[in-house]
Parts: structure tokens; sequence; C-alpha cells
């Protein structure tokens, strides 16, 4: 469960860059 979490945060931290990026350009 812990595990799983922590994936969720790390992927919804790469998305947020990649948007910040998008819009960036």
């Amino acid at each position: 469960m812990q595990a799983q979490l922590l994936q969720w945060k790390e992927s919804f931290a790469e998305v947020k860059i990649l948007y910040h990026c998008a819009r960036q350009a």
C-alpha cells in the first residue's frame, strides 16, 4: 500500500512537470 502511494506521487510529479513544460512552450 505504501509503495503504491509513493509510486502515484512520483507519477503525479512527472505529470505536473510535463504539464508545466507544455504550457511554457
